[in-house]
Formats: structure tokens, sequence, C-alpha cells
């Protein structure tokens, strides 16, 4: 088991019943797949960036390395967005970055090492699925999908009820007026 694993567990179990209540396609994969294939892409990174880095690192490949960094960023935050944060368009959004930044490192290690940029293409098949996963689940659910409570007393069960949303209060408003009106 490896970190993201470690972190992605973590992030569904914040999930809770959230995630599991979402409308999935038929395609989506078991669950028990992420880990491996996780790990066998983390392998495939490393292998990669270690490729460039032993042909002059830093110094040499400051751009190739930055754009390595920030395709690891971006796929950092994706599960927080998506399984925390209960924000799939968001992570949509992630994931198209994702996608785009890791296409554009995958075609600067290819220039520095043919095989550094070869072990990234798995990697980016993986992410481009994803995305299209993401958007679908986004797709079937976005008239349901909703960011969890605000932390706070009501969060805790220390407000007997949550205040009312400023529509609904508008709406009662606008009805005690009425009422009054036709009196």
């Amino acid at each position: 088991m490896n970190a993201t694993e470690l972190t992605m567990r973590a992030d569904v179990a914040a999930a809770g019943g959230w995630y599991a209540g979402l409308i999935k396609p038929a395609w989506n994969p078991p669950a028990w797949l992420f880990g491996p294939a996780w790990t066998v892409l983390y392998v495939a990174m490393a292998a990669a960036a270690w490729l460039v880095w032993r042909q002059g690192g830093w110094r040499s490949h400051r751009v190739a390395l930055a754009l390595f960094a920030l395709q690891l960023l971006f796929n950092l935050v994706w599960s927080p967005l998506f399984f925390r944060m209960h924000r799939p368009g968001w992570a949509l959004l992630d994931c198209a970055l994702l996608a785009v930044s890791l296409a554009a490192t995958l075609a600067a290690f290819w220039r520095i090492d043919r095989r550094a940029g070869a072990l990234l293409v798995p990697y980016l098949a993986w992410v481009c699925f994803a995305t299209f996963l993401n958007f679908t689940i986004w797709r079937l659910n976005r008239d349901a999908v909703s960011p969890p409570p605000p932390p706070g007393p009501a969060a805790h069960g220390l407000v007997a009820e949550e205040p009312a949303a400023p529509a609904a209060l508008a709406d009662t408003i606008s009805r005690a007026t009425h009422t009054q009106q036709e009196e």
C-alpha cells in the first residue's frame, strides 16, 4: 500500500455515505483496482523522473522536472476535492489540468529520454480515463451533488435545527407579507 492509496482511503472514508450514494456508470472500476493501479503508476512515474534526473538533474532539466512537480500537485489535489469537499466539478477541472500538465511532462521527458516519456504513457491513459469517469459521475449527479455542511455548531449536533436558507427565508417573508396585505 502506497501513500496515495492511504490518502485516497482516508478521503473515501471521510466521504462516508456521500460517495456510496452517488450514481456511477456501469463501467466504474471496482474499488480494489485503484490501489494496485496507482502503485504501478507511481513506480513508473518515479522511474521516469529518475531517468530524467540522472541526465543532468534540476540544472539541466528544470522545465521538465517543474512540469513533473506541477502534475504531481494536481494529482495530490484531486482526492480531497472529490472525496472530502464533495466537489466533483472542481475535481473535474483539476483532472483536466492534470491531464494537460501530464501531457506536457510526457513530451518534455520524451525529448530527454524516450524511455522516461514511454513510462508516463500508461499514467496519461489512466488520467484520461479518470477524467472521463469524473465527468460522467459529475454529469449523472450534478443536481444531487452538494458540498458537506461547514463546520460549526450545526455540524456537531449542537443546534436543534439549521437556519433557513436565504431563498426559503425570503419566500416565507414574502408569503407572510402577502397574507397581511390581503387581510
